[in-house]
């Protein structure tokens, strides 16, 4: 097996730097000479996600859970759609409440409803801003 000057083997840095790349903290490109490849790391991408305990902290204090659902499932998936999000966090919270089946569909209306109210607000306060396409 190959060791590289680090202590580290060939597939521990190959699957280091898969991941790295797969939570966006890395850049990659060929260089001129195409001899290589160049890796940088994209700092900006990692202190957000050193910061992400005192951004949930801020969402907690500010708002009520159902916010902290919205920006922990932001936060996790990535770049989602509203639909998507707001369908996702009012599936949980419908997923909580304990209630009959019959009455189950007007809940989880009442829920996207509520949810996405919450999540106006929350962009409205500049927490979250649009991926660009």
């Amino acid at each position: 097996m190959y060791k590289s000057q680090d202590g580290l083997f060939y597939f521990q840095t190959k699957t280091v730097l898969g991941l790295l790349i797969k939570h966006n903290l890395v850049d990659f490109r060929l260089d001129a000479k195409k001899e290589f490849v160049l890796y940088s790391l994209k700092l900006q991408n990692v202190l957000a996600i050193v910061r992400h305990d005192r951004y949930m902290n801020a969402i907690k204090s500010l708002y009520d859970g159902e916010a902290e659902l919205i920006v922990e499932q932001m936060l996790s998936n990535g770049n989602m759609t509203l639909a998507n999000i707001i369908t996702s966090v009012a599936e949980n919270l419908s997923d909580r409440s304990s209630c009959k089946l019959t009455v189950m569909d007007s809940i989880k209306c009442l829920l996207i409803v509520y949810v996405y109210v919450i999540m106006v607000q929350v962009v409205g306060s500049n927490f979250t801003k649009a991926c660009q396409k």
